[in-house]
């Protein structure tokens, strides 16, 4: 009776402190997020001690806070003594403001009309940074084709160590995933296997995560990883891999390889570290020997840059795989120019400026003083079956036309206007011919060793 009692006095709802509440409200942001409000706040309050200023600015009047971010702005420096670039300075107001929501203290210094004198100075100080070089933003630079072909080649799937390698790269590039988001903490459960309509075998995201783009909503993105003919089939790698960890030890999907590989032990089981994971694609680069030292975010830039630059994909489809929330954060990865690219506008332009110029005669239907001499019959069968070979009339040896059931006598008009313009030609051979067509003359250059030539025949 006495623990039925105590069960019972049991309270349903506890009671939380100000502290675990603010705890909750803080945590709401993404670790990244809250890396930058405090990185922000340690950078105001550095400032504010080192100009002897109170360190409490949460506290102060809004006119005495504007007036110190007034002078902060343009005065605001690295730790190098280095002036910000224009995005980093956008942050830093931006983690300035977050930290002062979080604190309940009421003041938005970004959007108020108390803080208008400290946002014009800052608006001002943006462009000079703009005019001073400071306001280019480093994209993570999606990987290249030639880096692609060679880093697949590199891939080994009998070495544990490339095995997961490879498997990490599959699963950032068919999700478009974030460079280090989650990563660590992925299971082996959070991915299975199934087929379609079609019975093609897929890799899926087996459950929803929080991420950068979705903290309070459903995740929607919803890549699959479908298996391939080739001996790169990600499917099969993926299932080869799983099949190696040790998942009743240790549920991560990334554990640490073991260094004395064989037969049954490929992998301990013990997770990889954070850091290790985040450094995956920098060391992948070096090990296979790539033109550059991509990031883990360059595979997610790769898998939009692909989808986007084949030209078979709306904006909307892709980001049902990258699970990006706008086209417009989506634009941050399709405006990249990839250096094949760059290099073959390039050539154009030197092709254009250095090319020796060609001859060039400009033949109109006035020939003048040229020789005209008359097409055979043949010949003008064949040019009539160049212009529609489905309704060009039969010409015997006569001369006569004889009908089909699209083009008859009647139907063909009795005068055909020849317009040639801008002919290129490499020597100076041209021989102008006619031909007698229904008491017609038609006026008809041959181009002998010719490029380049475009003639509009107008039957009327």
């Amino acid at each position: 009776m006495a623990g039925a009692a105590e069960v019972a006095t049991e309270k349903r709802f506890p009671s939380l402190n100000n502290e675990e509440i603010k705890k909750i409200l803080i945590e709401k942001d993404s670790k990244n997020t809250r890396r930058s409000t405090d990185s922000s706040v340690r950078t105001f309050k550095s400032y504010l001690r080192e100009k002897n200023l109170p360190e409490d600015f949460e506290n102060l009047p809004n006119n005495e806070l504007d007036s110190i971010l007034f002078r902060f702005y343009p005065e605001a420096r690295t730790e190098n003594g280095e002036l910000y670039k224009k995005s980093s300075l956008f942050s830093l107001r931006h983690g300035i403001n977050r930290h002062l929501s979080n604190f309940d203290s009421g003041k938005d210094i970004v959007h108020d009309t108390d803080f208008k004198d400290s946002n014009k100075v800052f608006l001002a100080t943006t462009k000079d940074l703009k005019r001073q070089g400071k306001g280019g933003i480093n994209h993570y630079p999606p990987i290249e084709l030639s880096d692609l072909n060679k880093l697949y080649e590199y891939f080994d799937v009998n070495n544990n160590v490339q095995l997961q390698e490879k498997v990490f790269v599959d699963l950032m590039l068919y999700f478009g995933r974030r460079g280090r988001e989650n990563i660590h903490e992925l299971k082996i459960t959070d991915f299975a296997a199934t087929t379609d309509a079609d019975g093609r075998v897929y890799i899926y995201m087996s459950s929803d995560e929080l991420t950068k783009n979705h903290q309070q909503d459903e995740n929607t993105a919803d890549g699959r990883m479908y298996a391939s003919d080739d001996d790169l089939c990600p499917v099969r790698s993926f299932r080869l891999y799983t099949s190696h960890l040790r998942g009743n030890k240790c549920d991560r999907l990334f554990q640490r390889p073991s260094t004395k590989m064989n037969s049954v032990k490929w992998y301990d089981s013990i997770p990889m570290g954070h850091n290790t994971i985040g450094n995956l694609m920098p060391t992948i680069s070096g090990k296979a020997g790539l033109s550059v030292r991509y990031t883990n975010h360059s595979l997610r830039a790769t898998s939009v840059h692909v989808l986007d630059n084949i030209g078979k994909f709306a904006s909307r489809h892709i980001m049902t795989v990258t699970g990006h929330k706008s086209e417009a954060s989506l634009k941050t990865y399709t405006g990249y120019t990839g250096d094949e690219i760059k290099k073959n506008m390039s050539d154009t332009i030197s092709d254009t400026l250095h090319k020796p110029p060609t001859k060039k005669l400009c033949v109109r239907e006035d020939f003048g003083d040229f020789e005209l001499k008359p097409l055979s019959n043949s010949q003008f069968q064949d040019l009539l079956n160049d212009l529609d070979i489905d309704i060009a009339p039969k010409v015997d040896e006569k001369n006569n036309i004889s009908t089909t059931d699209h083009y008859n006598k009647e139907n063909i008009n009795s005068s055909c206007v020849q317009n040639l313009q801008s002919v290129n030609i490499d020597n100076e051979s041209i021989c102008n011919r006619t031909v007698n067509y229904m008491d017609q003359r038609f006026p008809m250059p041959v181009l002998n060793n010719c490029s380049n030539v475009t003639i509009n025949f107008n039957l009327k």
